[in-house]
């Protein structure tokens, strides 16, 4: 995977022939993702929902960058986001989604399948940091004061390109490097330790619906 990672940086420079080519052979990729995300068959001809899974699958390379995981996870995640939002523009809905028994109206259901996506990949990157969600609440910072700071420093991190290849390589905390930069105190760095990283996975992962939570 780490082979199929760098040679999307690659393609990224190269010519729009070269993506052509390399976007024909993730065809079936993309299809099956779009098919388990509506849960029906789709084609390539004549199909929107191709439509956009191809379009999706295209910025998925323009915009992908190793810190934020393998490519394929992060082309299925933009394929499924594009198409529930495709969704919800949808009047009606596809049939398939409307049959689906839940009480909710339609654009709630889609906000429930999107969210329970998100802690899917919340839970998972918090695990490769040896964190659990269920001990998560426990590890907020108790003061305000110290939550804040803890708060803005996950924030000005975010945009630290060097500390986020570091952090999402290594999943761990570098303290010394950090209080350094930051001027923070290492108490302070030790006792958020868990908070901070958890705002780190949903602005690195671009969780929006997480996000209103941090």
């Amino acid at each position: 995977m780490m082979e199929l990672d760098q040679r999307v940086i690659t393609l990224q420079k190269s010519s729009s022939l070269e993506k052509e080519d390399f976007i024909k052979e993730f065809t079936p990729f993309i299809l099956s993702t779009a098919s388990q995300r509506i849960g029906r068959y789709v084609e390539v001809e004549n199909d929107e929902v191709y439509s956009v899974a191809l379009q999706s699958f295209y910025k998925a390379i323009l915009s992908f960058q190793e810190e934020k995981g393998h490519f394929l996870p992060f082309a299925k995640l933009l394929i499924e986001r594009d198409l529930l939002n495709h969704l919800k523009k949808e009047k009606p809905l596809e049939p398939s989604v409307e049959e689906i028994p839940f009480a909710e109206p339609q654009e709630e259901l889609l906000d429930h399948l999107l969210l329970k996506e998100e802690i899917a990949i919340f839970v998972e990157n918090l695990n490769r940091f040896g964190i659990q969600l269920e001990d998560l609440v426990d590890l907020v910072p108790k003061h305000q004061d110290t939550k804040e700071k803890a708060k803005t420093l996950a924030f000005s991190l975010s945009e630290d390109e060097d500390l986020m290849n570091i952090i999402f390589k290594k999943y761990t905390l570098p303290m010394t490097r950090i209080s350094l930069k930051y001027q923070i105190s290492r108490k302070i760095l030790y006792g958020s330790r868990e908070y901070i990283l958890s705002i780190l996975v949903v602005l690195k992962n671009n969780l929006t619906l997480l996000h209103k939570w941090v």
